[in-house]
């Protein structure tokens, strides 16, 4: 598997990165890791040098910074390859790489972030909620209870040729939805009737703010 990672030290996010980097780097051992970083100071490069991970280091801002993990998992990679493209504030927990290849058998894109905004006791509520949660499907792969989502964040995982299939809608969500692409962008892929799903419960979690966290999730030992 190919994860592809997008760190920026400057990003609204108040957790601290080196955690989440740690984790990912220890969790996911055993793949090719790959860094989009904007901006990175020194220290981070120097943290960094002693992983067996690939760097690309740049000048990027939100609008590329956005654009170019699209375009760089579609310009690499072989069709049936999966890559997971993760954001720079997510904890796994250990094991958790193994569900990617199990969820894809039924999913075209799949998350092991369980939001929490798909339930009516999120502050902010997603707006296809039905009653108290989402109407949707539950089904069982080896590891893990999965749920047919209608959308998740910008961490999720797929196979190449899904999104090079997909990559013009994603790019222009990303254009004209640039806060809230990713919503937007699973209810246009949704009309081509690709699947996304979730595994419940979490086996990540996004780790800013508090509130976000995926339910009934604490920190690996």
């Amino acid at each position: 598997m190919n994860v592809v990672l997008s760190l920026c030290e400057k990003s609204r996010s108040t957790y601290p990165k080196k955690p989440c980097l740690e984790n990912l780097f220890t969790v996911f051992t055993n793949h090719n890791i790959y860094i989009l970083g904007d901006d990175l100071s020194d220290e981070m490069m120097d943290f960094l040098k002693s992983y067996n991970v690939t760097v690309d280091n740049q000048v990027r801002g939100k609008d590329k910074y956005m654009i170019d993990k699209f375009e760089f998992c579609r310009n690499n990679f072989d069709s049936d390859d999966i890559v997971y493209m993760v954001e720079d504030d997510y904890i796994h927990y250990p094991g958790s790489d193994i569900l990617f290849e199990e969820g894809l058998q039924h999913a075209d894109y799949v998350t092991l972030y369980d939001h929490p905004d798909k339930y009516s006791q999120f502050i902010y509520p997603n707006p296809e909620l039905t009653d108290i949660g989402e109407n949707t499907v539950v089904f069982l792969t080896k590891s893990s209870h999965w749920k047919y989502t209608n959308s998740t964040t910008g961490t999720f995982a797929f196979k190449h040729q899904t999104l090079v299939e997909d990559y013009d809608i994603w790019m222009n969500e990303v254009v004209h939805n640039i806060w809230q692409y990713d919503y937007h962008g699973f209810v246009q892929i949704r009309k081509n009737k690709r699947k996304v799903a979730s595994c419940i419960p979490g086996r990540s979690s996004h780790m800013h703010p508090e509130v976000c966290h995926s339910p009934f999730f604490t920190l690996p030992q």
